[in-house]
Order: C-alpha cells, then sequence, then structure tokens
C-alpha cells in the first residue's frame, strides 16, 4: 500500500494526550506517556515508531514527553480492537487515506490507519529489517466526552508522530 502523510498539516490546532496513552516501543513493549516522562527524567530514552511522508514506518527516538495542563477538556476514542485513548478534542489521528483528523471530527465507523506487528524484535534477537506495515486498519467505535484531566505532549525525533500500543499513530 503506496500512501503519502502530510507531515505537518497546517490545520491542526495540536492536541494532547493523557498519561494512561500506551505507546508502541521498538522493543516490543509499551509504556503509558505518564511512565516515559519519568523515564525520560531519569535520562532513560525509548525509540518509537513513527510513520514518514512516504508510509513508510521507521523507527525514532522519543526526545521529550512533557505534562502541559493539570486539568484540560478530554474525550474518550474507544476504537474496534477495545483500545481507549484519552486526548483534548484537538489530538489528531492518521486517517486510512493518510490524512490527520482531529478526535473531535471523528465518527463511529471511521478507519484509522495501523501498524502491524511493528516489532523489531524477533526470537531474542533485533531484526535489521522492520516488518511493520501500514495495511490495516482499525475502526473507531466511539467518541465521547471524559473527565477533564492532564494532559501530555512529546517530541519525536524526525517525525511528528508516533505509534499507539493498538497500532494507530498519533500527531505530536
Amino acid at each position: 500500500m503506496t500512501i503519502r502523510i502530510e507531515a505537518q498539516p497546517a490545520n491542526l490546532a495540536g492536541g494532547f494526550v493523557c498519561g494512561d496513552t500506551k505507546v508502541a516501543l521498538m522493543d516490543g513493549h509499551s509504556l503509558s506517556i505518564a511512565d516515559l516522562v519519568e523515564h525520560l527524567h531519569r535520562g532513560v530514552h525509548h525509540a518509537v515508531y513513527a510513520i514518514q511522508e512516504d508510509g513508510s514506518v521507521q523507527m525514532a527516538r522519543l526526545l521529550g514527553a512533557r505534562r502541559m495542563s493539570h486539568d484540560m477538556e478530554v474525550v474518550e476514542v474507544t476504537l474496534d480492537d477495545g483500545s481507549v485513548v484519552h486526548c483534548t478534542p484537538t489530538q489528531a489521528f492518521l486517517g486510512a487515506d493518510g490524512q490527520w483528523v482531529e478526535a473531535r471530527e471523528l465518527h463511529r465507523g471511521d478507519a484509522l490507519l495501523t501498524v502491524v506487528d511493528p516489532h523489531l524484535w524477533t526470537k531474542g534477537g533485533l531484526d535489521p529489517d522492520l516488518h511493520a506495515r501500514t495495511d490495516a486498519q482499525r475502526h473507531v467505535v466511539a467518541v465521547r466526552p471524559s473527565p477533564d484531566r492532564a494532559v501530555y505532549t512529546f517530541d519525536i525525533d524526525r517525525a511528528n508522530n508516533l505509534t499507539h500500543a493498538c497500532g494507530i499513530i498519533l500527531h505530536d
């Protein structure tokens, strides 16, 4: 599947995710944004999956993550695999067509581009050929208000996005 991604769309207001948002790490694990912030404070950096403008999935370094506010408006985006993303209404998700869509614009049945099998670690060793594909989709089940809470932002090296533990892609 060939897809072109707009790396920094001008129409996005910029969004934030809640601390419980799980991020897929290159070592096959996932950690919450809140845990990643704690790791960064201790000097521990992690490699994540990011989608490039040409649609390829590549390793990127998480440069930073930080809490932006203690009390912001939050929505809950539920996906067909049961995953839930708590974020601000302006948080951008990558649609199946390669366009970024803010959470407040998502509707039941909308398809999101999904990274499939995004792990470099195979049989206990590092696989030099990243076999992640972006030819699958997750579907939105519901978007509803959630209680206000603390939100976080993240910075990714050479990319403006990262991959959630369920495979969907979130803009930074």
